[in-house]
């Protein structure tokens, strides 16, 4: 369960209604018309450099474009970063309350910066068999901030285990 800040644009003239959702990163996730059809002229005008295609271009060329502001409402419903969230994306359900305390500590550039981790690091642990560490540890040792290594799946670079390997099939 990935977290979305979701920009709602809404036409004050036309009939269209147009979801944008973008990652913690802010990249976009998802792009949606949610009410209304687009004609060829509207596809043209919002097909184009004007596209929010990040988060950051839809806060500087339509939040604080004055034209594109007289034309439609948009509202922001932002991620979810509360300690629950993240709660439930940890998957480990074990500590809670020493988890929250510790949650509590965090900063929200912090938080923000941990709730990316989690899918990678939870990524990480099960493509090689790595027990799972509790919530609170996880966020008390900053193991957000860890470069975790690309896993190489299939191939064994260790050469040591790579002969043990092979002289154990040979007999």
């Amino acid at each position: 369960m990935e977290q979305y800040t979701t920009y709602r644009v809404k036409g004050k003239e036309i009939g269209l209604t147009f979801l944008f959702k973008y990652t913690l990163n802010g990249d976009l996730n998802g792009f949606e018309v949610a009410e209304g059809v687009l004609e060829d002229k509207q596809m043209s005008w919002l097909f184009s450099p004007r596209f929010p295609a990040t988060e950051s271009l839809i806060k500087a060329n339509w939040i604080n474009n004055t034209d594109i502001c007289s034309k439609f409402d948009i509202s922001v419903k932002p991620a979810d970063i509360s300690f629950n969230a993240m709660w439930t994306i940890f998957e480990y359900k074990v500590g809670k309350l020493e988890a929250e305390k510790e949650y509590k500590k965090m900063k929200e550039a912090e938080i923000i910066e941990c709730m990316i981790a989690i899918p990678g690091y939870l990524k990480h642990i099960r493509e090689n068999s790595i027990a799972q560490i509790h919530l609170c540890r996880y966020i008390s040792k900053k193991r957000y901030q860890d470069e975790l290594p690309v896993s190489h799946k299939g191939k064994n670079e260790n050469q040591v285990l790579k002969n043990l390997a092979y002289k154990k099939t040979e007999k």
